[in-house]
């Protein structure tokens, strides 16, 4: 089956389009007002970009709660476990970031290391290693019901949703160590802040609008951005050289 990019983004471009205008706007007014909070002494924790109950991390909630919400709402009515299982693992997100479900258990996992041997990590290293063990468990679920689906429209939204989640684990997990490590001096501390949480919250609103996308097609359609892009680059440098 052949995807043509540029033909499925005008199927419904206008609308898409300004959704992502409107919803890059309010990402970007979220960090203009988390910068200018930043010269105000004291600061206004509503305003901050990666305090609890922020304005940024609502806006982040409700992305988050919507892209579940829209994929479990398509995995019904399409009768699609992988769409399903997607939701899920969107679902498991706006819980763990609304209920602080990681913090509580690296919390948890702490104590239990400690408690029998003489292991000193950060805490901050026993929640990764928990969110990354629990999104490990969805992605190997989620890859193994792609490898069992025939269709290759299917596969091609799974390689989508992988890819841009592996921008939220890159600004989320990479960027959020260095964010650690280098975060001593105020201005680090500011400049890592602001490309780890403006990178969620804008990938967020990339996958936000990906999935209404689906939600607006009919099934086998829609915008697919991987698949098509890694088509041409094999059709293109690869397949030649069979010849």
């Amino acid at each position: 089956m052949k995807f043509d990019f540029l033909n499925r983004l005008q199927i419904h471009q206008r609308t898409s389009v300004y959704l992502l205008c409107v919803l890059c706007a309010i990402n970007f007014g979220i960090v203009l007002l988390a910068l200018f909070n930043a010269t105000l002494q004291p600061e206004i924790p509503m305003l901050s970009l990666d305090l609890d109950g922020s304005l940024a991390e609502y806006f982040q909630y409700f992305e988050e709660l919507s892209i579940a919400l829209i994929l479990l709402g398509l995995a019904i009515r399409r009768r699609d476990g992988g769409l399903l299982l997607w939701g899920l693992l969107f679902l498991y997100l706006f819980i763990d970031d609304g209920f602080s479900i990681h913090e509580n258990m690296g919390l948890l996992i702490e104590g239990a290391f400690q408690s029998v041997a003489s292991i000193n990590l950060s805490v901050h290293i026993y929640e990764m290693l928990f969110s990354m063990m629990v999104a490990a468990v969805f992605l190997l679920s989620i890859v193994f019901n792609c490898f069992r689906q025939k269709s290759v429209y299917d596969r091609a939204i799974t390689y989508d949703l992988v890819f841009l989640l592996g921008l939220i684990g890159f600004f989320g997990v990479f960027v959020d160590v260095l964010h650690v490590i280098l975060g001593s001096v105020w201005w680090m501390y500011l400049l890592f802040t602001v490309v780890e949480e403006a990178g969620e919250l804008f990938t967020f609103s990339l996958i936000l609008v990906y999935v209404y996308q689906l939600a607006r097609s009919n099934e086998g359609e829609g915008v697919l951005v991987i698949q098509p892009i890694a088509h041409r680059l094999y059709m293109r440098y690869i397949d030649p050289r069979r010849g």
